[in-house]
């Protein structure tokens, strides 16, 4: 599952724009992204140029802030907010829809306790009207248990992925291909014998 949220338009549009924003006009723009309810994965963003050379400049926080967004957690903000930009409340509640993301990746059963504790949120509704908007966009799949305090989740989108990541999840795919590719000659040797099988069950019939 691809997570989009119908922005990937939106997304080559403030790609194409970084191309020609330096400074002020750069970190204007990484607001509008993360402001933006449409996008949700910023890896081609932080890879600009102009981006990357906010490093070392006094709007250094505003690249870590993007960084953030892209590969950490409401949680990380939290521990971090004395050197973060303020956030405004559409960027509380996209990283709140990120981090939830995060969640619903490591465990397809969350519990209401453990997701108010993670995303800081004071009560039931507001959790609920978090997962509901989460599913709206497309970001998560699944179904809310009022009874049993919980959430279901079926199918879940990929978040933007570190650099120093791409090695482990390359030999992930790997060992995946193979696993299936064997799965397949293990099916294929069984439909055989079973054929063969079927044959000779056949011709003692009709001896």
């Amino acid at each position: 599952m691809v997570l989009d949220g119908g922005g990937a338009a939106d997304l080559e549009r403030f790609v194409i724009l970084a191309k020609n924003a330096k400074g002020r006009a750069c970190v204007a723009l990484i607001q509008q992204v993360l402001n933006n309810n449409r996008v949700f994965v910023f890896g081609e963003l932080l890879a600009s140029p102009n981006v990357q050379a906010l490093a070392g400049t006094e709007h250094e926080l505003h690249l870590r802030l993007l960084e953030l967004f892209a590969y950490g957690t409401y949680s990380d903000y939290h521990e971090n907010r004395s050197s973060l930009p303020e956030l405004t409340p559409a960027q509380r509640t996209k990283l709140r829809q990120l981090s939830l993301v995060s969640l619903a990746s490591a465990s397809k059963v969350l519990r209401y306790e453990e997701l108010m504790k993670e995303l800081q949120l004071e009560n039931v509704r507001e959790l609920e009207d978090l997962v509901i908007e989460t599913i709206y966009v497309g970001l998560v799949l699944g179904k809310l248990d009022q009874l049993g305090g919980v959430l279901k989740v079926s199918a879940v989108g990929a978040r933007d992925v570190r650099p120093s990541e791409v090695p482990h999840l390359l030999h992930r795919l790997q060992h995946w291909s193979q696993v299936t590719q064997a799965l397949v000659q293990e099916l294929g040797t069984c439909a055989e014998t079973v054929v063969s099988k079927r044959q000779a069950d056949d011709q003692r019939r009709k001896e």
